[in-house]
């Protein structure tokens, strides 16, 4: 691999999305299924541990051999009596320093302190000179780890900067690589994910240049930085060169923690493809799962299952082989994390003996207080809340001894969630507490605001739980506008977040919308329906933001939510906002020159939560698209008396637009199919839809030539041997692109003609206000498996909105209309309806028309026939796109063509966006 694709890895395109900390819990689960993360392997350890066994003064290396098999105890005794010796004065400095880091494994904080101060202090009066220096900067780092470990990370980072400026001076080249790799996890803590990567950047591209022992640190603190960011696979790849490093003989503690990273990689990569299985309902061998983008490393081809299996082994390996009780413990109960929860439970019980002895001998440290934090948690998941008290009592305790205000947080407020069920009021107390000793820590303090809202709304004290919602929501969106994840532009990286925001993040939202819309309330103020809608426009963008891992662009002051509604007086037009929640749909509707209305719907019988709702939309959808007889006449009926029969005062007409925003299960329904019995919906009213508030462009069509380019490709390209996913030829595409342009002037590019520099090109010399796409798209909820498809290569979802965007750059008219054919989603995917047409829209096309699935030839060549016609009519009819967009829909549904008057050739056609 060259230099620069090396570094090209590392270059990072924009701010983006929602990430998990390393070393500290950034996004946390419900504290019900929660975990701590473990600090980081002790990067200075492992350091000073290498530069020990070289060339260490004369009774000095008994210490060193001590500590490297982690008889911390007994180094700090051996390097005690080391003082006792006739030594020279920058080696009495050295063995204080060595004497602070044995302390400091033992967690010695203030013995640790006095040692490296008398260092510092020897170093002082001698002589400037290379000799000093290094020892000078050996000690300024120790200092800087001590800090760190006590919380104090700036401290800590400008120590180490220190100690690196010193080491360039004197050409010590593996000093500043070891210094640097503990910057960069000190970054890291700091939530600097950004800074620390590019500290790890030229690091990287010189790796194969340092000795084994630090070239397998530097794998080690690569893997975990490419962990934090959501990117398993590459952090799999450094890890496993890592451990290929001749470091068994050298370093044992460097191999155990590689062997713990393995070990937690293996798991994330279990964990998401099993959720990744509950989004899909498939089976999916992921074969496509590449752990290393090298040339020179095969590709690994395994199913969840079997990173299950992975995940055990190396745990295991640490259990058997590690030295140090804080990783040993950490893998043993990571590995019992894995485990069933009866099986859990038996295998605690078997081992609590073993466990008391491993807690025991743990050396007071932040380490030391997670572990008991984690285990209190598996105890109160498998019934045993006396345990799990005294353990988070013991937490507490040792966590005030050492003053760590973030742990102390931790212990606390993990402690109230288990009071939640016994005493809530001692449960707010300690919550409360928790939240107070987090206040510059927003990682923590969120899920401290959560649990109060939780614990207050149980207690019916609805005003003061909202208030801790509110704020769990607002420090939600500052974290992730300021910390969170990293885009990258190459298929190098790989950051995978989406599915630790749905399962940790989004619920935080819903149940602060469940506050403001009650169930038993039929008319909640319009304060709170505002409020209400300001939420799931921000849930809504970052669930964007999280698919397309960038942050969107915002103006600084957001247009307000009313001002927004007010705009629909002036159109003809009822906005129909649904929103679903545990139990029930709330449908929030704003009709012209009307103040909000509230309808709250229950699910009907069967469909008890949002995941059975969401199961039984995909039969429905899946019924329609069968295409044969009348089976989906009943999910028609039902859905529309869900959403469109509770609207009582709906005061429409046929020219009125009915606009909804779908909240995320219901986005694969046809809305056009829903059926009051004798009538579709769109036999009534032109329909279309909007991913959000601040999506919709409200400016009708501007009076200009309607001009278009139209392209596509028949048969098989080359560009489908590039994309994940089998794909079928695609036919009549000329036939198409000509009636196109038998009803609007424009431009044709077909078959070799259509590559993505010359769309790019064709794009950026004319502003075509209508660009047209015949070919194959898929939306899924990995962005490797999105894009539409160019004769010669894919266009991923990342290079499609760069490309729309540039279109709008090159001209200062936007993109009218985009229509995408021959589309579909991917089979299984929930999330994936209306993607690529809401990539579309906020890449700065007014509106898009798109489909909710694959849809056959002949009957799209008839509709979009039809479709262009009509459009070609816009400026003497003065037609909306919505309401052209209906008429070729009718047109099939009361042709002569009895197969097309099923919905499975009509429905799935959509107006995103601007529906004027």
């Amino acid at each position: 691999m060259s230099g620069l694709r090396r570094q090209a890895r590392f270059i990072i395109i924009c701010i983006c999305g929602l990430l998990a900390s390393l070393g500290i819990q950034l996004l946390s689960p419900n504290p019900a299924d929660s975990t701590v993360r473990f600090p980081d392997a002790d990067l200075t350890a492992m350091m000073l541990a290498e530069e020990i066994t070289s060339a260490t003064p004369n009774g000095i290396n008994e210490g060193v051999t001590l500590y490297q098999n982690g008889r911390f105890a007994e180094a700090a005794a051996a390097w005690q009596r080391a003082l006792e010796l006739p030594l020279e004065t920058e080696a009495i400095a050295l063995t204080w320093n060595y004497l602070s880091l044995a302390h400091q494994q033992l967690g010695n904080w203030q013995e640790a302190e006095e040692a490296i101060n008398k260092s510092l202090q020897i170093l002082e009066s001698l002589p400037d000179g290379d000799k000093k220096s290094q020892v000078l900067a050996r000690s300024i780092s120790t200092q800087g780890r001590l800090e760190m470990s006590q919380g104090k990370l700036s401290e800590g980072l400008e120590k180490l900067e220190k100690a690196t400026e010193i080491y360039e001076e004197i050409g010590d080249t593996e000093g500043v690589i070891g210094s640097q790799l503990n910057q960069a996890q000190i970054l890291r803590y700091l939530g600097r994910y950004r800074d620390s990567l590019k500290m790890l950047m030229p690091l990287e591209e010189n790796i194969d240049k340092q000795p084994d022992s630090q070239k397998a640190i530097s794998y080690l603190s690569l893997g975990n930085t490419l962990f934090s960011i959501g990117d398993f696979e590459q952090s799999w790849c450094y890890l496993q060169k890592g451990l290929a490093t001749d470091i068994s003989m050298s370093n044992s503690m460097v191999e155990s923690s590689l062997n713990l990273s393995m070990g937690n990689t293996a798991w994330a990569i279990f964990q998401r493809e099993k959720d990744l299985k509950n989004q899909t309902n498939t089976d999916k061998n992921i074969d496509d799962l590449v752990i290393c983008q090298n040339e020179d490393v095969p590709r690994i081809n395994a199913i969840a299952k079997e990173f299950e299996g992975k995940a055990k082994t190396y745990y295991a390996e640490v259990v058997a082989n590690s030295y140090a009780p804080t990783t040993r413990l950490e893998a043993k109960l990571n590995w019992l994390r894995l485990l069933g929860k009866d099986e859990r439970k038996s295998e605690i019980n078997n081992s609590w003996q073993q466990i008391e002895e491993d807690l025991a001998a743990l050396s007071p440290s932040r380490g030391g207080v997670y572990a008991r934090i984690n285990l209190a948690m598996m105890m109160n998941e498998v019934g045993d809340r006396t345990r799990a008290k005294q353990l988070l009592q013991q937490a507490i305790d040792e966590a005030q001894t050492l003053d760590d205000r973030r742990s102390l947080s931790y212990a606390i407020g993990y402690m109230g969630h288990i009071q939640e069920s016994e005493d809530q009021s001692q449960a707010i107390q300690l919550t409360q507490k928790a939240l107070n000793l987090a206040k510059d820590a927003p990682d923590i303090a969120y899920q401290w605001d959560w649990q109060l809202g939780r614990i207050l709304k149980a207690e019916g004290k609805q005003t003061e739980a909202i208030t801790h919602y509110t704020k769990a929501v607002n420090t939600l969106q500052t974290l992730r506008l300021g910390l969170v994840s990293i885009n990258f532009d190459f298929p190098e990286i790989n950051a995978d977040l989406q599915f630790t925001f749905r399962e940790r993040v989004e619920p935080v939202y819903r149940e602060l919308v469940d506050l403001l819309l009650p169930a038993a309330e039929s008319h909640p103020s319009q304060e709170n329906l505002k409020e209400a809608l300001e939420v799931m426009e921000a849930l809504q963008i970052a669930e964007l933001e999280t698919f397309l891992q960038c942050s969107l662009p915002r103006l600084e002051e957001p247009e307000k939510i009313e001002e927004i509604l007010e705009k629909f007086d002036n159109t003809k037009a009822v906005l129909i906002y649904t929103i679903v929640l545990a139990d029930r749909i709330a449908l929030i509707v704003k009709q012209p020159n009307h103040a909000l209305e509230y309808y709250s719907v229950m699910f009907p019988e069967n469909q008890e939560n949002r995941q059975e709702m969401a199961d039984f939309i995909e039969v429905f959808s899946d019924s329609i698209q069968q295409g044969v007889g009348q089976g989906h006449l009943l999910g028609s009926k039902i859905f529309y008396d869900l959403l469109i029969q509770p609207l009582s005062n709906l005061q429409t007409s046929q020219t009125t637009t009915l606009v909804f925003v779908l909240d995320d299960i219901l986005r694969p329904i046809p809305m056009a199919a829903l059926s009051d019995g004798t009538q579709y919906l769109i036999e009534k009213y032109p329909l279309a839809v909007a991913l959000g508030l601040r999506q919709i462009d409200f400016n009708p069509w501007p009076q200009r030539g309607l001009e278009v380019l139209a392209a596509g490709f028949e048969g098989r390209s080359p560009s489908f041997d590039k994309v994940r996913v089998p794909l079928a030829p695609i036919g009549k595409v000329g036939d198409l692109l000509d009636t196109i342009q038998k009803s609007i002037r424009g431009k044709k590019i077909i078959n070799t003609s259509f590559s993505k520099d010359n769309l790019e090109s064709e794009m950026n010399l004319f502003p075509f206000p209508v660009i047209h796409m015949t070919t194959h798209g898929q939306f899924s909820s990995n962005p490797q498996d999105t894009f539409v498809l160019a004769w010669d290569e894919p266009i991923r979802v990342k290079e499609l909105d760069e490309l729309l965007r540039s279109n709008q750059r090159a001209s200062a008219e936007a993109i009218e209309l985009l229509v995408l054919s021959a589309c579909e989603t991917a089979k299984g995917d929930k999330r994936a309806a209306l993607g690529l047409a809401g990539v579309a829209v906020q890449a700065g096309a007014r509106s898009t028309v798109a489909t909710l699935w694959k849809v056959t030839e002949d009957s799209t060549v008839e509709l979009l026939e039809k479709f262009y016609e009509e459009l070609a009519k816009k400026e003497e009819t003065k037609a909306t796109k919505a309401e052209v967009l209906r008429e070729a829909q009718l047109a099939l549904l009361r042709g002569r063509n009895e197969e097309y008057k099923h919905p499975r050739y009509w429905s799935p056609f959509i107006v995103v966006g601007n529906w004027q």
